[in-house]
């Protein structure tokens, strides 16, 4: 595994990592209400605005276990940063690695493309524990509100 998760491992990471992409939440992680279909329904991870096109970068290091098109997902690449997490980055247009590749965290995985959920550019991202997802907010930095002067 790449140095970024050697040592005392992504679980040490929590709260600190990078965002995958300079974009603003757009769906939470959990329940919310589907527009198109009107119910609630529950999402695995969240999805963030982004220009058509825009390079979503690797939270941390690991080896790329997935890389292809995945049903509800688009094009999806998987990264498995070790002792059961991974970072699953989906509605790519482009992915630059294959499965079995080694991944530096901060590193441009391919290129956004749009959702057909809600029908603009946007990066589906979540992190998942032992196949079970969790909340990636927890995981992200705290982005800091620019005040007005």
């Amino acid at each position: 595994m790449p140095k970024s998760v050697i040592g005392r491992g992504f679980r040490t990471l929590k709260g600190h990592l990078p965002w995958p992409i300079d974009g603003k939440l757009l769906i939470p992680y959990g329940r919310y209400k589907d527009p198109k279909f009107d119910i609630i329904v529950f999402k695995n991870g969240v999805e963030l605005k982004a220009e058509y096109g825009n390079k979503p970068r690797a939270i941390a290091g690991g080896r790329v276990v997935y890389s292809d098109w995945f049903k509800g997902y688009g094009m999806l690449l998987i990264i498995n940063h070790g002792n059961g997490y991974h970072s699953l980055y989906g509605n790519l247009s482009e992915i630059y690695y294959e499965r079995g590749d080694l991944i530096n965290a901060g590193t441009a995985l391919g290129k956004t493309g749009t959702s057909t959920l809600l029908n603009v550019p946007t990066l589906y991202f979540e992190i998942r524990h032992k196949g079970k997802p969790v909340d990636p907010m927890n995981w992200l930095r705290k982005k800091r509100r620019l005040r007005k002067t």
